[in-house]
């Protein structure tokens, strides 16, 4: 076994792993944030909507949306046990357009706050969101300066409007910023909460909410991340490379009697889990 050892561990600069994988997902909470408070009813998460001073005073908003993340992270925690990091974000945002819809600028904040009531009368959130006599902002925010800032463009219900670090259907000066808060925010917590504030008093966007109807998804998010150790169950330190330590650790779990050195499946640690740990150590990852 010594032996083997050594002669693998030739291998063990060469054979670090690291890989990309995209998952989405769609706000579980919407809110409408008017004069009043949130918007209630089947129309406050079924419509999601951000409209400017120019709109009756009545309608004017701001949105919130929240995102659940948590099963996301798990999956990528899984899939890159050395650790991964957010490389690019994406959201899309349905169109569902109404009578009183009108183009003007939107922008999109990070908030740090995932827990405020955006959803009924109780809540101490109302337009405007920046308090017109100090500038504070109704939810606390990661930075002053958006992540995005884009024109909205009456088309016609179901477009879809994409902003990614590319840009957005008005171009690349549309482009989604991905800040260090923002991946921050992605990597280390479980909850997501984007606030859409209207920057022109013309502006009236209206989308699908959390509860879209006819099929249109509320706010969606897109996360790609790169990580380390993909798929890779020999990398047992996680150090997203394979060495000499993860044999020292694999024998350390085969001597303590634990079922994580049962790399055959069979339910018990033999000599063909130290076998089948052997090829696929020497078969990288």
């Amino acid at each position: 076994m010594q032996r083997t050892l050594i002669t693998l561990c030739g291998l063990c600069v060469a054979a670090s792993a690291w890989a990309q994988e995209e998952r989405s997902a769609v706000a579980f909470e919407t809110g409408t944030i008017q004069v009043t408070g949130p918007r209630g009813g089947g129309s406050g998460s079924t419509f999601f909507n951000i409209q400017g001073l120019g709109v009756e005073e009545r309608f004017r908003s701001y949105g919130t949306a929240r995102w659940d993340l948590s099963s996301i992270r798990a999956e990528f925690d899984s899939l890159f046990p050395a650790g991964w990091q957010v490389t690019s974000v994406a959201l899309e945002l349905t169109q569902d357009n109404a009578a009183f819809s009108a183009d003007g600028f939107v922008d999109v904040y990070v908030s740090t706050d995932d827990t405020s009531d955006a959803k009924t009368a109780l809540s101490d959130l109302q337009y405007p969101f920046f308090d017109p006599n100090t500038g504070v902002p109704d939810l606390a925010l990661a930075s002053d300066s958006p992540i995005l800032s884009y024109l909205f463009f009456q088309i016609s219900s179901g477009t879809i409007d994409r902003y990614d670090q590319f840009g957005g259907p008005g171009g690349a000066g549309e482009a989604l910023r991905l800040t260090d808060e923002l991946a921050s925010d992605i990597e280390n917590d479980d909850f997501l909460t984007l606030v859409f504030v209207d920057a022109s008093d013309s502006v009236s966007a209206t989308y699908a909410g959390q509860d879209g109807r006819l099929g249109r998804e509320g706010p969606k998010l897109f996360i790609t991340v790169e990580g380390g150790g993909f798929g890779c169950r020999a990398d047992i330190d996680g150090d997203g490379s394979l060495t000499i330590f993860d044999f020292l650790a694999f024998q350390n779990l085969f001597a303590a009697g634990d079922l994580r050195a049962d790399f055959d499946g069979d339910g018990q640690l033999t000599i063909f889990d130290f076998l089948q740990f052997q090829n696929e150590f020497a078969a990288g990852c």
